[in-house]
């Protein structure tokens, strides 16, 4: 594909550091940071106030608080419209956060609605992080909430058609947050470049833009069995994998002299547009079309059920009572209460500056 088609919005603290991630492999996307906190945008190297920003004013995040995102997106959407319909050259648009923050996760469900209503043509694609497990019940009530309105895009709502097409679920169980955004950003980086020999940059955004979901395979060379090769980018790719490899596009680029094409066909099931270059230096599989993986929100349904099982059972110690000595008698008639105390009062009270010599 073209990279600098692709318009990236990099949502939250999590899509900021990935967009940055992925402008530091190559500089041809077009890219913008979308926070409510300015702080967590200022020090990224590919951060420009100016021209790649947008930021809502005199706001210093949501606490992952959805619903203060969803207000402050509502304050500045207009300002948002106007800014999106400046990138007419952008055919393709990502939108990249955190499934379970206040700020990321509602912004990539609004701006989605947004573009497609003021760019009904541009093609709007969802990639989100998904919380590790070890995350709080906040974080997981946020991803479910996100995950229902993720939904409610890509099928459909009150006689309305899905706005969005591709969609990919990062996986942040498979390692610390930034070795797999690194790892992630550069999945999807050198899967823009699949296109080679019989297979054109068409063809690449035919895939990209499949309805359903994306899966991304880079075949490791230094195995020499196809099917091995596959299992093993199954396994280690920083994606969540689809419950089953059934799709409606495929396209591959590889060196027929180290991986079977044949072996590659009977492994996925395709139903519409296939193509496939075996002269490749490269030794990619793109599938678009995909059912939705299930096992990202199972995971994080089971891990907010623990966590209020816990809470559930917690044994909590009774306060502990302070017991102050009483005022005597006479200093209770000398004392001045604070509801009666006049300017006067407060006057005489600081007129003798031997008064701060007591405290």
């Amino acid at each position: 594909m073209d990279k600098s088609k692709i318009l990236i919005i990099g949502c939250g603290g999590c899509g900021n550091n990935q967009l940055d991630t992925l402008m530091e492999l190559d500089r041809r996307y077009t890219g913008i940071f979308m926070n409510t906190n300015l702080s967590e945008m200022e020090n990224l190297k590919y951060f420009d106030k100016e021209r790649r920003c947008f930021h809502v004013p005199n706001a210093e995040g949501t606490g992952k608080d959805r619903n203060l995102a969803e207000k402050y997106i509502k304050e500045d959407a207009s300002k948002f419209a106007k800014s999106i319909t400046n990138f007419i050259n952008q055919s393709m648009i990502i939108l990249m956060g955190s499934a379970d923050g206040g700020t990321g996760s509602k912004a990539m469900i609004m701006l989605a609605k947004l573009i497609k209503k003021f760019c009904p043509d541009k093609s709007i694609n969802i990639i989100p992080t998904f919380p590790n497990i070890g995350e709080s019940d906040i974080a997981f009530q946020n991803t479910i909430d996100f995950w229902n309105e993720l939904m409610e895009l890509k099928n459909g709502k009150n006689g309305k058609g899905s706005i969005i097409d591709s969609i990919q679920f990062i996986d942040n169980n498979k390692g610390n947050e930034k070795e797999v955004n690194i790892k992630a950003m550069k999945e999807l980086d050198r899967s823009f470049e699949i296109a080679e020999g019989k297979l054109d940059n068409s063809d690449s955004n035919r895939v990209h833009t499949s309805k359903g979901y994306k899966v991304i395979l880079n075949l490791d060379e230094r195995i020499r069995k196809t099917e091995d090769a596959i299992d093993k980018a199954i396994s280690e790719s920083m994606f969540y994998m689809p419950d089953n490899f059934e799709c409606d596009d495929i396209i591959a680029n590889i060196n027929g002299e180290l991986f079977d094409l044949n072996v590659i066909k009977d492994k996925f099931e395709y139903y519409n547009f296939n193509k496939f270059n075996t002269n490749g230096t490269r030794n990619e599989i793109v599938l678009g079309g995909c059912d939705i993986p299930t096992e990202a929100i199972e995971l994080v349904k089971e891990a907010l059920k623990e966590i209020k099982a816990r809470k559930r059972n917690r044994v909590q110690k009774e306060d502990l009572i302070i017991k102050t000595p009483k005022i005597e008698k006479e200093d209770e008639e000398t004392a001045i209460s604070s509801s009666d105390i006049t300017s006067k009062d407060l006057n005489d009270l600081f007129a003798d500056d031997r008064f701060w010599d007591i405290f």
